[in-house]
């Protein structure tokens, strides 16, 4: 967030920020971009967990005969990785869009879009380029 403040402080414009999936496995980032009415896209990994509904926080705790507390947070949905979702999507679930001017024109994708549940609600996009 620092650079993102540093250009914007200097009046530096940008149409969009993007980053790899070290900044899109978390949603602080994410969270952080949208707070300041960022245009995004994060990288995530084809590994990361989901959950296509909200979850329900489950906190369990308990302490041990020897008094130390411990505490568990679990929750009752089941969570999929993203390669799995993917596997689920068709063919008309994706829409082709021009993603951004490059030297040699507009690059463009397939795009499709979901409001997904990880601890907060955020909209991911998942993509594949043509």
């Amino acid at each position: 967030m620092d650079i993102i403040e540093e250009l914007d402080k200097h009046g530096i414009e940008y149409g969009w920020i993007g980053a790899d999936s070290l900044y899109g496995q978390g949603y602080e980032f994410a969270n952080a971009l949208d707070k300041k009415g960022k245009k995004f896209v994060l990288d995530i990994k084809v590994n990361q967990h989901i959950y296509l509904t909200e979850p329900e926080v489950l906190v369990d705790k308990r302490v041990t005969k020897k008094g130390k507390e411990i505490v568990k947070v679990t929750n009752e949905r089941k969570s999929l990785k993203v390669e799995d979702y993917y596997k689920t999507l068709t063919k008309n679930d994706f829409t082709k869009i021009e993603w951004r001017k490059g030297t040699k024109g507009w690059l463009k994708l397939c795009s499709t879009s979901k409001l997904f549940g990880s601890g907060t609600q955020r909209r991911k996009k998942l993509k594949r380029e043509r």
